[in-house]
C-alpha cells in the first residue's frame, strides 16, 4: 500500500510541477507582449504648394497609449488625438509638425517639416499723368508671389 502511495505522490507532484511550469511560461509570453517597442512615425500630405493649404497626417505608430501632437502656425495648434483632423495653414513659410508618443515607460519624438509658397495675387496700378497726348502713365507693380515679370503695353 506504501508503494501505491508513493507512487501517486510522484505522479501528483510531477503533475503540478508540470502546471507551474505551464503558468511561468504563460506569464513570460505575457510580460513580453505588453513590452512591444515603441514607434513613433507618420505621413502627411499637404493638399497644395502654395498658402493657404490643408494637412492631412496618417498615423502610424506602433506601441503608443499617449500622443501629443504640435502644428506650430497651424489652426488647431495642438492635438492629444491618436489621429488628428486637417490643420489648416494660412500663410506662406516652412512649418513642422511634431509628434511626441508614449507607451507609459518610454517616450519617442519625431517631425516632419514642409514648405508652403505665396499664392500669386496680380496687382498694380495705373496712375495717367496728363489730360492729353503724350501722356505720361506711372504702372506701379503690387504682385505678390511671383519670381518673373512681363509687361506688354499695347496701343488700341
Amino acid at each position: 500500500m506504501k508503494l501505491r502511495q508513493t507512487a501517486m505522490l510522484k505522479n501528483t507532484i510531477t503533475f503540478l510541477s508540470f502546471v507551474l511550469i505551464l503558468i511561468g511560461i504563460s506569464c513570460s509570453e505575457d510580460e513580453t507582449a505588453s513590452t512591444d517597442s515603441l514607434n513613433a512615425d507618420f505621413e502627411i500630405s499637404v493638399s497644395d504648394d502654395i498658402a493657404p493649404a490643408e494637412v492631412m497626417i496618417t498615423n502610424n505608430t506602433a506601441g503608443a497609449t499617449f500622443y501629443s501632437w504640435s502644428f506650430v502656425g497651424g489652426t488647431p495648434e495642438s492635438s492629444t488625438d491618436q489621429n488628428p483632423s486637417l490643420i489648416s495653414y494660412s500663410a506662406a513659410g516652412e512649418y513642422t509638425i511634431v509628434l511626441e508618443v508614449s507607451n507609459g515607460t518610454e517616450t519617442k519624438t519625431t517631425s516632419k517639416s514642409f514648405t508652403l509658397g505665396e499664392s500669386l495675387l496680380v496687382d498694380f496700378e495705373i496712375e495717367i499723368n496728363s489730360d492729353s497726348a503724350p501722356a505720361e502713365v506711372t504702372i506701379t507693380n503690387n504682385t505678390v508671389g511671383a519670381t518673373s515679370y512681363k509687361l506688354s503695353l499695347i496701343h488700341i
